[in-house]
Formats: C-alpha cells, structure tokens, sequence
C-alpha cells in the first residue's frame, strides 16, 4: 500500500505537465489529454497559474463594482423615503371574551356549579355576666 501511494506521489508531476486539447463534439466542448479529432486545439496555460486564475478579469470587476455603487444608492433612497414616511398607525387590540362553554363533536359537556355556600361560622357568644378586669 505503501509503495503504490509512493507511486502515485511521484507521478502526479508528470501528469501536471500533460498536454490538454480542445475538440468540438456532437455533444459540445470537450477538453481532452489525447487529440480528440482533426480540429483539435492545445490549450495554453500560463506556467505559473496551473490553470488556476486569480479572481475575475478586470472588466467584471469594473462591472462588480458599478453594480455593488448602484446598489448602495438604492439602499441610501430606501431608509431616506422609509425615514420621511409617517409609521403606520398600530392595529387596535382586540380583546376576546369566551361566551358559554365551547362545543365539541358528539354530548356537551357537563355544566359545572359552583360548591354550596355555607353560611361563616360566629365565635360563640360570652355570657353577659363575665366581666373583664381593665
């Protein structure tokens, strides 16, 4: 296992300098490392870029950043109108009140009373005799 990931380490260089071509199928554009048909095109890459560039070319940068301008205008025009607009009046509070008891599917449910009143209990009444010393 080794040996084989040995293998393969020292031969991925090799492989990075393969050629790569360019053919026009049927089916489209195909990029190729063997010559693919008579119209096959090399394609160049720069030596120091692997095929790998470094951010978009100038123009979309350009256009990015005419972009990123306009919407930064149109952000300021939004909080400017939003900010000379009157808030909108707040939705009166509505307050719901249950009447009776809720129905369900199939019997009602049972009414529930309120428990008996008892009349409060009086402290037993002292005989008029005793008399309290002040």
């Amino acid at each position: 296992m080794k040996v084989l990931f040995a293998i393969i380490l020292f031969a991925a260089p090799l492989l990075a300098d393969a050629e790569i071509y360019r053919c026009e199928t049927p089916e489209g554009v195909v990029f190729s490392d063997r010559e693919c048909g008579e119209a096959a095109e090399r394609v160049e890459l720069a030596d120091d870029s692997a095929g790998v560039s470094m951010g978009p070319p100038e123009e979309v940068r350009e256009y990015l950043a005419e972009q990123r301008e306009v919407r930064a205008q149109e952000r300021q025009e939004r909080i400017e109108r939003r900010a000379s607009q009157t808030p909108p009046t707040p939705a009166p509070i509505v307050v719901e009140q249950r009447v009776g008891y809720p129905y369900w599917w199939g019997a009602r449910p049972p009414v529930l009373r309120p428990p008996p009143q008892r009349p409060p209990v009086q402290p037993p009444m002292r005989p008029p005799d005793v008399v309290r010393p002040r």
